[in-house]
């Protein structure tokens, strides 16, 4: 199959429109009244779309340029006309579909036998614990990588504190799950690396240790991680203990 000229952030972005489309055209079936309003929307959704699909070869499948046009036509299938816009969509995806990204654990100053991850965060938690680490990680992290991030409440780029210039910050994955009585809450620091890798550099029990200092300080670590890691990656052999690669394989 021939590969998208789209990345995966513009894949995202394609299936969103399309989404925010579906919802200004329903809302102007069930309201004509907001239809000069929704038009202006619908309109500027319209063209993002177009011009995404355009760099794909192909011509955009709205139905409609305007809200005007949808709103004086009958509609006997609402359901089935709004559905009929994602078939062309789910062609791309067939053909674009995304290798879950690999999971690795950071070795601390290419040391094999030091794998902070897992010995200071990984042991350190309860069975239950564990499996929302384990779940979350594989059905998340791995599955998309740093678009964990598109959603503040599930991750975002943590600032490593100090003024330098540029500022400098490290990606966090937030985990919650539970019952607020017994609710799970974790922090995963990661990087990425070549070869669509995610590396595993720190992370925290936040519903043990609490509190906003706790937080910057286990950012910092993470952020020391990330500098060792990165230079691992760019000059391996010129480390303390380096073995030629920065990272031990999730087993």
């Amino acid at each position: 199959m021939a590969a998208t000229r789209l990345s995966d952030e513009e894949l995202a972005k394609v299936r969103r429109l399309i989404e925010a489309q579906e919802i200004t055209l329903t809302e102007a079936a069930a309201n004509s009244g907001l239809a000069g309003e929704l038009d202006v929307q619908y309109r500027a959704q319209h063209r993002e779309l177009r011009a995404l699909l355009a760099r794909e070869g192909m011509s955009c499948f709205c139905p409609w340029d305007s809200i005007h046009q949808w709103i004086w036509q009958p509609h006997l299938d609402l359901d089935g006309e709004l559905s009929g816009m994602r078939k062309p969509m789910a062609a791309l995806l067939i053909q674009t579909v995304s290798p879950t990204w690999n999971l690795v654990v950071y070795r601390k100053d290419g040391d094999p036998d030091d794998l902070p991850f897992v010995e200071e965060f990984v042991l350190s938690l309860d069975d239950e614990k564990l499996g929302v680490l384990c779940d979350s990680r594989e059905h998340e992290l791995a599955a998309e990588g740093p678009g964990v991030s598109r959603q503040k409440s599930r991750g975002h780029e943590y600032p490593c504190g100090g003024g330098g210039r540029p500022r400098q910050t490290v990606p966090m994955f937030k985990i919650e799950e539970g019952a607020s009585s017994s609710r799970v809450v974790l922090r995963v620091f990661y990087d990425t690396a070549p070869g669509h890798t995610i590396a595993l550099l720190h992370g925290y029990d936040k519903g043990r240790h609490d509190g906003d200092l706790r937080e910057a300080s286990e950012a910092k670590e993470a952020c020391d991680r990330r500098q060792d890691f990165q230079k691992q990656i760019a000059n391996p052999k010129t480390l303390p203990g380096a073995v030629g690669t920065p990272w031990k394989r999730l087993t």
